[in-house]
Parts: C-alpha cells; sequence; structure tokens
C-alpha cells in the first residue's frame, strides 16, 4: 500500500492559476529565497501545499512541506502567503493512470513471486516421496 500512495500522482507545469484547493509546489526564485527566509527557514526552494487562492499579489497557500538547499522540513498546513513575484514556477498534482497501474502490477508480481517460492500456490501434497518404501526393483 505504501508503493500506491507515492507511485500514484505525479507533479505537472501548471498551465494557468491552479483551482483553490489543488495541492501544488511553487518554485521560489532567488529574490524569493531571501524574502522568505525569516517566513519559512532560509535557502527555501519550493514550497509544497494546498493552493488556497491569490489576494493582492500574493499566492496564499497551506504549507505541508517546504523543501530548501538544507534539506526538507514537514509543516502541518500553515498559511503562508508568498508573493506572486517570488514564484519561477508552479506544478500542479495529477493522479497518474500509468503510475498507478505500474505500481500495481509491481506489487502483484511481488506477492506472486513471494507465494510460489514459498510453495504456497501448490494444491495438494508434495511430489517429493519422503522415503521410507522399499528400493525400485525389489
Amino acid at each position: 500500500m505504501l508503493l500506491l500512495q507515492f507511485g500514484c500522482y505525479i507533479y505537472v507545469p501548471a498551465r494557468s492559476q491552479p483551482d483553490p484547493g489543488s495541492r501544488v509546489t511553487l518554485q521560489i526564485s532567488d529574490q524569493g529565497r531571501v524574502a522568505l527566509g525569516e517566513r519559512v527557514g532560509s535557502g527555501v526552494t519550493r514550497i509544497e501545499g494546498i493552493f488556497v487562492g491569490s489576494q493582492d499579489g500574493d499566492y496564499v497557500m497551506r504549507v505541508y512541506e517546504v523543501g530548501s538547499l538544507n534539506g526538507n522540513s514537514h509543516w502541518t498546513g500553515e498559511r503562508v502567503d508568498v508573493r506572486q513575484e517570488h514564484v519561477v514556477g508552479i506544478q500542479e498534482r495529477h493522479f497518474s493512470k500509468s503510475r498507478t497501474a505500474l505500481a500495481v502490477g509491481a506489487s502483484v508480481a511481488g506477492v506472486l513471486i513471494f507465494a510460489i517460492t514459498r510453495g504456497l500456490l501448490t494444491r495438494g501434497g508434495s511430489s517429493v516421496d519422503p522415503g521410507g518404501g522399499p528400493p525400485d526393483g525389489s
């Protein structure tokens, strides 16, 4: 199940302003990195979360992860307003049918391989002679 959680979505460049409620990643400019440093941490490169909307030239986000030059930090949906001029790109999360099919196929294959190698799919008794009878030809 963990494989399905990560394998089913991809991020693609937004063609227009995202719809409120969409899961998005804002790619932050160098100027934005400096301006946002005190609010979200130094070296910020991206902000991921739920797009709330636009207000007075800002993108309003409920933030769940901040990526920086120093690594990632996890948030719990705090509101952060980001100046539109500090954003160089927006990516939206979309369901991926092909990745989902691949993840499901890999999961099923893994379960089948496990079952086959453990003999869990055989019917009836074992085909191996347990011994104890007279030798052949006697």
